[in-house]
């Protein structure tokens, strides 16, 4: 004959679980606000690595133009 389990065991088990399930949703808003400022992250590095791109052949450019030897600028 199987005896009932206590209310006290059962009644911690559920507030054991409830617990868990709180934790686990609160890891779960932690991991996807890392995962969104790690691609705020990348995507901010991507911008910059394009606009040092964008400033060296902007100062190729100006040094090319203005190099006494076959630039393109006139004298004032």
């Amino acid at each position: 004959m199987a005896t009932e389990p206590r209310p006290s065991i059962v009644s911690s088990c559920i507030e054991l679980l409830e617990r868990l399930a709180q934790f686990s949703e609160k890891v779960t808003r932690t991991l996807r606000g890392v995962t969104k400022t790690y691609k705020e992250a990348e995507a901010a590095r991507n911008h910059l690595r394009d606009a040092r791109k964008v400033a060296t052949q902007l100062r190729r450019t100006v040094v090319a133009f203005f190099r006494p030897e076959g630039g393109t600028a006139e004298a004032c």
